[in-house]
């Protein structure tokens, strides 16, 4: 007894219950539906099969008993003879049309005694005609006359009997199909009224009052943990499954009052880490700003003290090539009076005179160049200037594919507008880049030769709140064991004057200046790609709400 009491006590047990009474009173309308709509589908086929037809046999019946009658009063108003005043119907084709109607009554049990009365009439009264018609003597025919008066009043009668026995089997089909679809629709009615009224009393006094307003409470509950309340506690409301979930809703803010205290430590932890790895990276920025600020001032200050003497030995190169040319041709003309062994010694020394100082030249050239490019190391006091980005990376894009047999492709984003730079560090910065990338295209290319396509693509886009510009080239790429350092100041893997080593280190610290940075990313043999960003100054003429949150995987 106290299980089923336990059980009865569970929501379940009870919408089972429910959900069982439900199915028992939709089996039972569904019985009743099927029961009296398969009495009334028996009742129609009945008034259409046999109470309809019935009633048109007995009609049609009736009117060829009537029209054998009228058969036999012209065959007495004409006297027993032929004439035209007779009518020409055959009194066989009158019967065979009243057996072709009473035939379809004979089938019926209730009609068949009443249809082979008629039947048996019509035929004595036709043999009445039949005699009337062969009748010579005059005397004959007052007995007959009377005979045919008689048996029409039987065949009348018979025939009117027939008449209202069909309709009323009509009538009577008809009433009880009537009454099959009254009692259905009074029994499906009680059946609804009775599922309706225990349905609301079900949804109003147990759903409503005993599981929605718990329900209710317990949500509530919810909602305020869901919001950090974790200090009340969750009230017991029952022993069925809502009970039991409170219970497990008050172990679970327990739970959570301890897991709240261990979150906040993590919290503070991952916070304190953030902040340190921030922290780091600022340092590290700090740092390698300081390093090349202090690189570009010692460099800056070298370059100038060398830059004069380097100065001295290109100037006085070009003099003494000059001079050299003039003495050859001095020379050139006491030629003629020289001994053979005397011009081959003059031509030896004319020719490595001429060799050392043009390798005088092109060295103190490319030191130069180098110390150029090292004295763009020191920190820059120009100020920033509002300018079309678009334009201005477009510009020193084309300008360092000069020399170049190449043609970038761009993609810019038109909701760059205008914003502060350097123009000229940024200028030197992108053209590094690029130039960077043809150097490697014109290396695939000479050794892949004809079969090798040059790519070189320069983007810009706005997305995370800043500008995103990107220099990418389908060059041999840059290796593993190299990538890591070329942005080292003086580190180069190229030879001659534009081996200096500097550009990268110089786009670099343009980026960071600007509060960016600049990034690498290569395949070796396949491509690389350097990525160059820049915040987007509160001043800049860009629709902020055009920049984009997405922080998509670039390569």
């Amino acid at each position: 007894m106290r299980f089923l009491l336990n059980r009865w006590r569970q929501i379940g047990t009870r919408l089972y219950l429910a959900l069982v009474f439900a199915v028992i009173l939709t089996l039972l309308s569904s019985a009743v539906g099927i029961y009296y709509f398969e009495r009334s589908g028996d009742l129609s086929y009945r008034i259409r099969a046999e109470s309809a037809p019935a009633v048109d046999a007995a009609w049609a019946a009736a009117l060829a008993a009537e029209k054998l009658r009228s058969h036999g009063r012209e065959v007495i108003a004409g006297s027993g003879s032929t004439s035209a005043t007779v009518s020409q119907t055959d009194v066989g084709d009158i019967l065979n049309q009243l057996d072709d109607s009473l035939s379809q009554l004979v089938a019926l049990e209730d009609m068949e005694f009443l249809a082979l009365a008629v039947q048996e009439d019509a035929y004595e009264m036709a043999g009445v005609i039949d005699r009337l018609e062969a009748a010579s003597q005059a005397s004959e025919r007052p007995a007959l006359v009377a005979e045919f008066d008689e048996h029409s009043g039987a065949l009348d009668q018979s025939v009117g009997l027939l008449v209202d026995s069909t309709g009323q089997y009509a009538e009577m089909n008809l009433t009880a199909t009537v009454g099959s679809f009254d009692q259905g629709r009074v029994l499906l009615a009680t059946i609804c009224a009775i599922s309706v009224v225990v349905a609301t009393l079900t949804a109003w006094i147990w759903v409503g009052n005993g599981v929605l307003r718990r329900l209710s409470r317990v949500s509530d509950r919810m909602r305020s943990m869901a919001q950090g309340d974790l200090e009340t506690p969750v009230p017991e409301v029952s022993r069925d499954e809502i009970g039991e979930l409170a219970r497990a809703l008050e172990v679970f803010r327990q739970h959570a009052r301890e897991v709240q205290r261990l979150n906040l430590v993590e919290q503070l932890y991952e916070e304190l880490r953030e902040a340190n790895n921030e922290l780091q990276t600022m340092q590290a920025r700090l740092v390698a700003q300081e390093k090349l600020a202090a690189l570009g001032e010692l460099v800056s200050g070298v370059a100038h003290e060398i830059s004069n003497p380097l100065n001295f030995v290109k100037n006085f190169s070009q003099g003494a090539t000059e001079l050299h040319g003039e003495l050859t041709e001095m020379l050139d003309t006491y030629r003629d009076g020289m001994k053979s062994e005397d011009v081959a010694l003059l031509d030896d020394i004319t020719n490595e005179i001429s060799d050392s100082l043009g390798r005088v030249i092109t060295n103190g050239g490319r030191a130069l160049a180098i110390v150029e490019r090292m004295q763009g190391l020191s920190v820059d006091t120009r100020p920033p200037q509002v300018v079309d980005l678009n334009s201005e990376l477009q510009d020193a894009a084309v300008s360092a594919c000069e020399g170049f047999d190449y043609t970038p492709a761009f993609a810019l984003d038109d909701d760059i507008g205008s914003m502060p730079i350097v123009v000229e560090e940024f200028k030197e910065a992108v053209g590094n880049l690029v130039t960077n990338a043809c150097h490697a295209m014109d290396l695939k290319k000479t050794e892949l030769g004809e079969e090798y396509e040059p790519s070189l693509a320069v983007s810009s886009r706005l997305a995370n709140g800043e500008v995103q510009i990107r220099v990418r080239d389908n060059g041999p790429g840059i290796a593993d064991d190299v990538v890591d350092r070329i942005f080292n100041p003086f580190f180069t893997t190229q030879d001659g004057v534009m081996g200096a080593g500097l550009g990268l280190t110089i786009a670099a610290d343009v980026a960071r200046r600007a509060g960016g940075d600049l990034q690498v990313a290569t395949a070796y043999g396949d491509y690389a790609e350097f990525l160059m960003t820049m915040p987007v100054p509160e001043t800049a003429n860009v629709d902020m709400d055009d920049l984009g949150d997405d922080d998509e995987d670039w390569c």
